[in-house]
């Protein structure tokens, strides 16, 4: 299996004049096998990455950069976080997903998990380790930047 996050890289949002913004996610799971394949795709809250971390302060510290936060920062998913589903042998499915973004910032959205297993072969689901690292940059004003940015 292969999958991808397909969203905007970066974009800027009036978090003053609207508190949350909403972005479209599409999630776009490729089987590459000759199998029909079950999957099992859990959404996950967002969580603290050490390697993360370190690729923000060098984004940070970029004169072109006017990213002013340290750390990822946190969003929801909205609607439903469990999904399981069919893809047929050498076929591609896409679903739709949203993310509800609160503030300017750095998000980390691969935060997903994702078991295959092949329909009428494996009695057990195995974890796919092939989510590749997707984050989206919000730029905009915000009152509450400020306070939010320190670490």
């Amino acid at each position: 299996m292969r999958a991808s996050l397909n969203h905007l890289p970066s974009f800027n949002h009036n978090f003053d004049d609207k508190r949350i913004c909403q972005l479209p996610v599409h999630i776009t799971l490729q089987n590459t096998s000759r199998d029909m394949v079950e999957l099992d795709i859990h959404l996950l809250p967002p969580c603290s990455s050490p390697s993360l971390h370190e690729s923000v302060e060098a984004l940070s510290s970029s004169p072109a950069a006017s990213v002013h936060h340290h750390r990822h920062r946190l969003f929801s998913w909205v609607g439903s976080t469990r999904r399981h589903i069919t893809v047929a042998a050498f076929s591609t499915c896409c679903l739709k997903a949203s993310v509800c973004l609160t503030g300017p910032g750095l998000y980390k959205l691969s935060q997903l998990k994702l078991r295959a297993r092949r329909v009428g072969k494996d009695s057990d689901f195995v974890l796919q380790t092939c989510i590749p690292e997707s984050v989206v940059i919000v730029t905009g004003a915000s009152r509450d930047h400020l306070a939010s940015s320190t670490v």
